[in-house]
């Protein structure tokens, strides 16, 4: 049998975590309408198709639904910066991408969207302070491979909670300031588990940790999900090091708090590659 090393996530020291949150940071937005954050998203591509990846519900369950047709007076915000910014694009030059609409019997799924960015001025600005994380594919397949496993990898969740918005002192032309800096939430993950041709991933959310968590996750919906490879040598955390994060799903859901404790639901990589391939079949 393996020698094993069990630690707690919180046990890793604070200073090992900040390049793997800056790292995915610089793939992360949070989703603004009419001037109210509301969900999260990764920015990605697929070939030669730019966009952004969150969860169904964010989009079709806001007060209204999003107004994607030719002449759509609706705008998308994103948050693409540290500085203060009001960044926009109009929702008739984003085209969804989707392959299913939730369902509360089918364990929430499918719950996810590609939003991709037509407007190439716009996605030209984007470039100048965000990446676009690259999702593989051959022959028109969606290629994205990972190892579901907590032995040798970390696990993070990207995105902002409501509660953790914070009112910021207006500056310059602006008359209303908020602080939108897309938040990471370590993690292990729970068995994967399939349904209907979509696979789940689940993170316990435990409020005995050390680390303060949100009282609620709203807010964190299409979210990245993300794998950060480690290694430690004779058991001692000092030596612990992180490689590279790669994209591995999107959260889309939160569980009713049981005792001290909740999951967040996510899709992993063979629900991103089902939806990939039909972006790139379709597109």
């Amino acid at each position: 049998m393996a020698d094993e090393f069990m630690f707690r996530i919180g046990d890793i020291p604070r200073e090992k975590l900040v390049k793997p949150t800056e790292f995915i940071a610089r793939y992360s937005t949070v989703l603004i309408y009419e001037n109210q954050p509301f969900g999260s998203g990764t920015l990605v591509k697929c070939g030669d198709r730019f966009g952004i990846l969150t969860a169904y519900h964010v989009p079709y369950n806001t007060t209204k639904d999003f107004n994607f047709r030719p002449n759509s007076p609706d705008k998308l915000g994103l948050a693409i910066s540290n500085f203060q910014h009001a960044f926009y694009i109009e929702m008739q030059y984003l085209n969804p991408y989707s392959i299913g609409v939730p369902d509360d019997k089918k364990h929430g799924g499918p719950d996810m969207v590609f939003l991709e960015i037509l407007d190439r001025s716009k996605l030209g600005l984007i470039k100048e302070y965000r990446s676009f994380w690259d999702i593989p594919f051959e022959d028109g397949v969606s290629m994205i491979k990972t190892c579901l496993s907590n032995s040798d990898s970390l696990w993070a969740i990207a995105g902002l909670p409501q509660s953790m918005i914070q009112e910021e002192r207006p500056n310059g032309n602006f008359n209303r300031v908020l602080g939108l800096e897309s938040q990471a939430f370590f993690c292990g993950i729970e068995a994967p588990f399939e349904s209907d041709g979509f696979d789940y991933i689940e993170m316990k959310a435990n409020y005995e940790s050390k680390d303060p968590i949100p009282d609620c996750f709203k807010g964190v919906s299409g979210g990245g999900l993300w794998k950060i490879p480690m290694s430690i040598v004779e058991k001692n955390l000092d030596s612990l090091k992180f490689g590279e994060p790669a994209l591995c799903g999107l959260q889309f859901c939160q569980t009713p708090l049981a005792g001290n404790y909740r999951r967040l639901r996510c899709h992993g990589c063979k629900s991103i590659n089902s939806l990939f391939t039909k972006v790139l079949k379709d597109g």
